[in-house]
């Protein structure tokens, strides 16, 4: 099954093939627990209770400047199985190629870690490229195979009716998704006893 990739880098994040997507320019990251609350990175980010991945990356660019944004990161749904994460909304001109987008993101349960990836098959044509699945760490499935997708069991939960979520204005920054960057009443959580948390770190173009 394709599924959008991740860039890790920040030297790779540039228009794609057809010139419509723009160039990272602001980073953010935020640590989200299972109350859907979205904190900001720990200030020691060696502690061990970090995704390896996550450690290594900021090792890796020491020079970018990672902030906690204004306009946060929703958990949308969460099960036993799998978190889904949505990114902020930008809106304004020519927002299709100014979308926000992950770099890298793991979910966490105690010690285990496992990477999230991009949906690719959301249920709501505006979360193309926003919406992220976090499968919980040492789950598998029926034919032994990591899952793949959590389309099935939360598709039909954790949305407004029109799928707005917020987000950013037409000048690139941020606004305010809730006062206290948790996510939305009427969003179905359910246990999501599986991961104690979701470390991510994303961008978006001016």
């Amino acid at each position: 099954m394709w599924a959008a990739p991740i860039i890790r880098t920040t030297a790779a994040y540039a228009t794609t093939a057809n010139g419509t997507e723009r160039p990272c320019i602001n980073f953010y990251m935020v640590v989200i627990n299972p109350s859907g609350n979205a904190r900001p990175a720990p200030p020691n980010m060696n502690g061990k209770e970090i995704p390896p991945a996550i450690r290594q990356w900021f090792t890796d660019n020491p020079a970018v400047r990672v902030e906690f944004p204004t306009a946060r990161p929703l958990l949308t749904a969460a099960n036993d199985d799998v978190w889904a994460v949505l990114l902020p909304e930008v809106t304004g001109p020519n927002a299709a190629g100014r979308q926000c987008r992950m770099v890298l993101g793991w979910g966490a349960k105690g010690n285990d870690f496992a990477e999230g990836y991009v949906d690719p098959n959301p249920p709501l044509a505006i979360e193309v490229g926003r919406r992220l699945i976090f499968p919980c760490p040492d789950r598998k499935g029926d034919d032994g195979n990591d899952p793949s997708t959590g389309e099935e069991s939360l598709s039909s939960s954790g949305f407004s009716s029109d799928g707005s979520t917020g987000g950013i204005t037409s000048d690139g920054k941020a606004g305010s998704l809730s006062s206290d960057g948790g996510a939305s009443k009427g969003q179905d959580h359910g246990s999501g006893s599986c991961l104690n948390a979701v470390y991510l770190i994303f961008c978006c173009p001016r």
